[in-house]
């Protein structure tokens, strides 16, 4: 190996840093992250790529061997370090351009990890224990109470000011991921938007958590459901006490939205929600490989498995993601009716304009704008029912099926 030692080591280029992840596995296993590229390795490697990091392009094996050894807890012998190094040398000089592999593409930061800083900051005492159960109990108590008094009908509004109103609650929810990841010494990297399959969605940051312990990460998973709630209780107080229907649907499209988020079926909150509580990563994979075994295992096998937790977080899974499709088809299909109901009385309103030669300014056309509002709002609802609805049973499908 001496004739390698004489060659520069790969240089591990953009902002790299390492750290344990708990996780639920026998296996100790570190987190790396380089840029936006995130994964999963043992402490030997983690250590390794940390000491090659940043070296510049002058630094010889010699050098890259003895940071290797300072901060290594068990360094292998100088040639296992270089014939590592050379073996996995394309892949190391290459890990700062990976592509990041979520879902979420076009992504554009809207707010830096600064000023996302500043703000959780400020807003960190929501997440103090007492603090964060009085206020949650408090919020769904009186979102209750609305459903209860006002049932989940959707009334007639402004749907794309009600819409607005609900987005405005989505990006509240982004803050607080970020909010609960600062409270618990997490790095944050801001929030931003970006284009999820067709349609557009905030993201926070906060894969840093992933170092945290699982109660910790499970607090971040929440806490965009934590301030959601927060919002949509202040939604609900409002519609109690003015009985705005734009409001009203304002809240209905909130508690949409956070059904959907909820859903297990996507890596969504809910996924990671679970995945944190139980402290195991690969949560899909590790549902359709015991649901595999189930099915093909001989009965001996199967009474075995039918008693372990995976049997009953499989069961769960298949619960919530059926709950979720269910409550999406009732409120999307309830919504679509509504909205197409009012179509004829609109329609007779703009024809009466259009007959009596209004300007398409004034009453006239507010007539118009509204009839032509409805209309797209019903053709919006009806793709999301068909995406939303296709990507759920084809994000089922290989959770049962993948091989």
């Amino acid at each position: 190996m001496d004739f390698i030692s004489t060659k520069l080591p790969p240089d591990v280029a953009g902002d790299v840093t390492i750290a344990r992840f708990s996780g639920r596995d026998s296996d100790e296993k570190w987190l790396v992250s380089v840029n936006h590229s995130h994964f999963l390795t043992s402490r030997s490697n983690a250590e390794k790529i940390a000491a090659l990091a940043n070296g510049g392009a002058d630094r010889s094996y010699d050098d890259a061997y003895r940071a290797y050894c300072n901060a290594a807890a068990d360094p292998g012998a100088k040639e296992h370090f270089i014939d590592w190094c050379e073996r996995h040398r394309q892949r190391l000089e290459g890990l700062a351009d990976t592509p990041d592999t979520h879902a979420l593409r076009y992504r554009r930061l809207l707010l830096s990890r600064p000023a996302c800083e500043r703000v959780a900051a400020w807003l960190g005492w929501l997440f103090r224990p007492p603090v964060f159960a009085t206020v949650w109990i408090a919020a769904l108590a009186l979102v209750v109470f609305r459903m209860l008094h006002h049932g989940t009908h959707v009334s007639s509004g402004n749907y794309w000011l009600a819409a607005g109103l609900a987005l405005f609650g989505v990006l509240l929810h982004e803050f607080g991921h970020v909010t609960a990841c600062v409270r618990h010494g997490a790095r944050q990297g801001g929030i931003g938007v970006g284009l999820y399959w067709i349609w557009p969605a905030f993201y926070a940051d906060v894969r840093g958590g992933w170092v945290l312990g699982h109660g910790a990460r499970a607090v971040i998973s929440l806490g965009g459901l934590y301030f959601q709630s927060i919002y949509l209780a202040a939604l609900c107080a409002i519609e109690l006490m003015a009985g705005r229907a734009t409001v009203s649907m304002a809240i209905s499209i909130s508690m949409l939205l956070m059904f959907t988020t909820l859903n297990p079926v996507f890596k969504y909150d809910g996924y990671w929600i679970f995945s944190d509580l139980l402290n195991v990563t690969n949560l899909h994979a590790r549902i359709s490989g015991h649901l595999r075994a189930l099915l093909v295992s001989d009965r001996a096998t199967r009474a075995g498995l039918l008693c372990t937790q995976m049997t009953g977080v499989s069961v769960a899974f298949a619960v919530l993601a059926a709950g979720y499709i269910s409550y999406l088809l009732t409120m999307m299909l309830g919504t679509v009716a509504g909205e197409i109901a009012r179509l004829p009385q609109l329609w007779l309103g703009a024809s009466r304009s259009i007959t009596q030669h209004l300007p398409l300014v004034g009453e006239g056309g507010m007539s118009i704008a509204r009839f032509l509002s409805a209309l797209l709002g019903v053709a919006f609802l009806e793709l999301a029912i068909c995406v939303l609805g296709y990507r759920s049973l084809q994000s089922a499908r290989k959770v049962l099926v993948r091989s």
